[in-house]
């Protein structure tokens, strides 16, 4: 679980996103939920939660995606989301 502000920076991640993926919180709060989406996931992504979520805030966005960790470990994820 994480969640990220309006521009896409991370603003909190839990244990269990760290154990998934192998990222520390201190390495990503702060920084653009991009630099954790393996580069083939970031149309996926930038389309389900991105526009969509501005368009209508009060839908939920499932996008699956793939996760790349610090070591280059690819994680697939389903990701939520919701505006506001």
């Amino acid at each position: 679980m994480f969640s990220s502000d309006a521009d896409g920076r991370f603003t909190f991640m839990s244990e269990s996103m760290e154990r998934m993926t192998g990222w520390r919180p201190d390495e990503l709060i702060g920084t653009h939920f991009s630099r954790v989406v393996e580069a083939g996931s970031l149309p996926e992504a930038g389309m389900r939660l991105g526009p969509a979520l501005e368009a209508d805030p009060t839908s939920e966005q499932v996008a699956h995606i793939n996760l790349e960790g610090p070591d280059g470990r690819i994680v697939p994820v389903e990701v939520s989301g919701r505006s506001g």
